[in-house]
């Protein structure tokens, strides 16, 4: 039997830590479960790692998604001498799935360690690192539609951009297959290696955050626009611009959603009055948050 729980703490559940409660959360275990879901209620949320998100003090109306352990499959098929298929449901963590690979010897997803979050979510934004994106790799996705029908759709269908996609509107991502290349274990360890310290030299990997809050524009780098506009390091409450990364807002601890909110308003006011920019939000907003005057 599904189980399903009321006023659920998000702060717990997202990697800002902080945020309202979901007024009910669901956990289906089956795609079944989510069919009968989609068919009977509104869904307002699909939790995956509950990184990319920001949550309001207030919380979230209606009926939350937690997928469960059905979702958590990693599967390989062997796609002749040179490739494999990798099958994975959509609540697979995204680093372990890249050390999963490395270890069966495989290559084609060693950007994606360290990013935070879950397969499903990572194929909703198209995530990305260091010059690779998630499309790149991606063989099929099988997502649940609103109507509570399976369907199969393949990269070229979903009109992947920079930290975009077009999956069908309030569609539940089951799972997925990415193609990956066979290559030498160790090499891929190296090169996972490599891209790791460069997170950890560039990003604040040991705050409370949500990874980059704004999409970098053409040609340009939002951190670095943040930056000559004098914003990093700047905070409201408790919540701060990073000083070793200004696309990046962290949670010093205590933090509110409406102090996050507070600094995202501010940074995108101050960039397009000095550059003529208006930034693109990365991050996801979801409940409501009050306007700054």
């Amino acid at each position: 039997m599904m189980d399903t729980c009321k006023n659920i703490r998000m702060a717990e559940r997202t990697t800002y830590k902080i945020g309202g409660p979901a007024e009910v959360m669901a956990f289906p275990e089956t795609g079944n479960d989510v069919i009968e879901l989609l068919k009977g209620s509104e869904i307002s949320l699909v939790l995956g790692g509950g990184s990319n998100l920001l949550i309001s003090d207030d919380g979230i109306s209606g009926m939350t998604l937690n997928l469960g352990k059905t979702f958590l499959g990693i599967n390989l098929e062997p796609m002749g001498k040179l490739d494999v298929l990798v099958r994975a449901g959509a609540s697979v963590n995204l680093t372990k799935l890249a050390s999963h690979a490395m270890e069966a010897g495989l290559s084609g997803l060693e950007f994606a360690h360290g990013i935070p979050g879950l397969l499903g979510g990572a194929l909703v934004m198209n995530a990305g690192a260091f010059g690779n994106e998630i499309k790149d790799i991606l063989h099929d996705v099988t997502v649940i539609t609103v109507d509570g029908k399976e369907k199969k759709l393949h990269g070229d269908e979903l009109d992947f951009g920079y930290r975009h996609s077009s999956f069908p509107k309030k569609c539940v991502i089951k799972e997925a297959s990415i193609r990956l290349a066979r290559a030498n274990p160790e090499l891929i360890r190296q090169r996972m290696g490599v891209i790791q310290r460069k997170r950890k030299l560039h990003q604040p990997l040991n705050a409370f955050s949500a990874g980059s809050v704004f999409k970098n524009p053409k040609n340009k780098y939002a951190g670095r626009l943040i930056e000559t506009a004098r914003l990093k390091g700047e905070q409201i409450g408790k919540a701060q611009i990073s000083q070793l990364h200004a696309n990046f807002i962290v949670n010093l601890g205590g933090a509110s959603s409406q102090d996050v909110y507070g600094l995202i308003r501010m940074v995108e006011n101050r960039v397009l009055e000095e550059f003529g920019v208006k930034l693109e939000r990365e991050i996801k907003l979801v409940g409501e948050f009050k306007e700054i005057l």
